[in-house]
């Protein structure tokens, strides 16, 4: 999955996004209906068009910190001293200190993007096993132990990168996060962003992946909508990421997911159908 297909699931998603007005019930003409309409779809196109504009920044502006975080020269460094027993041979610096000062970079990174709450380095040796992780907890940054590290090799983020070729940024879906297989409590709504490491003979060494919180994105999806409106947010599989009962947010996570077609539509159908009835029987009672 490379950054323009990522993309796509966000941009699906945004088309996704229904904005639902209240104030479609008066039907005294076709023309005046067929106004109606088309002053509401001018509308929720503007909505539409604002808030796919926040995910797309939101996403570039993501993968341009993953470039950044890949370009940094602790990432070469480490691929050179892995090959050469420990020393880089380039300038003779050892793996610990290459890592010491990625760790730095990490570090510092993380304290001035709010929105980031971890970034790792994994290797493909030893099962995918992490190199350096830095996170945030609690509002504390800090670098894991040698002792903490895990592999993670068969997760599917893993995957995906290892098949992309140099320069590709990959984009997860949006859920929320897990740690060691079990939702994270509290609920963090997470997307993913990373690149795939080659050494000098174009062969995988490993990835550069950043954790992104996604309530700051989600957050400002939801803030000056007019009162009349509400806001769906579906991923690729037509389940509800955002729904105007909370209750129902990320619901496919827990294994009870109404979707879209399941529930919204039926509903939407229902009301349309009824809406038409009406304007049919206004109209009919003026024509007698």
């Amino acid at each position: 999955m490379n950054k323009q297909s990522d993309t796509r699931f966000f941009i699906i998603a945004v088309i996704a996004i229904l904005i639902v007005g209240s104030g479609l019930l008066v039907y005294e003409s076709q023309s005046v209906q067929r106004g109606i309409l088309k002053t509401t779809g001018d509308q929720l196109r503007d909505q539409l068009v604002v808030r796919h504009n926040m995910i797309q920044n939101s996403i570039e502006s993501s993968a341009l910190k993953v470039r950044f975080l890949f370009s940094t020269p602790p990432v070469s460094g480490l691929v050179r001293a892995a090959q050469n027993g420990g020393i880089d041979p380039l300038d003779s610096t050892p793996t610990e200190r290459w890592k010491s000062r990625l760790k730095t970079i990490y570090i510092g990174f993380l304290e001035n993007n709010p929105e980031i709450y971890q970034i790792r380095y994994i290797g493909e040796a030893d099962s995918g096993k992490e190199l350096i992780r830095v996170e945030r907890r609690h509002s504390k940054i800090s670098a894991a132990p040698d002792a903490l590290l895990q592999s993670k090799g068969d997760q599917e983020y893993f995957q995906m990168i290892r098949k992309l070729p140099p320069g590709e940024v990959y984009v997860s879906d949006l859920n929320l996060n897990k740690e060691h297989g079990k939702l994270e409590y509290p609920y963090r709504p997470t997307y993913r962003v990373g690149m795939p490491v080659y050494d000098g003979e174009f062969q995988f060494f490993g990835l550069i992946i950043i954790n992104v919180d996604a309530k700051f994105l989600l957050d400002p999806l939801e803030q000056n909508l007019h009162e009349e409106y509400v806001l769906y947010l579906l991923n690729t599989k037509d389940n509800f990421i955002l729904h105007p009962n909370a209750r129902n947010n990320f619901s496919f996570e827990f294994g009870d997911a109404p979707s879209w077609e399941g529930t919204f539509q039926e509903q939407a159908s229902n009301g349309i159908n009824e809406k038409l009835k009406q304007a049919n029987e206004i109209e009919t009672a003026q024509a007698l």
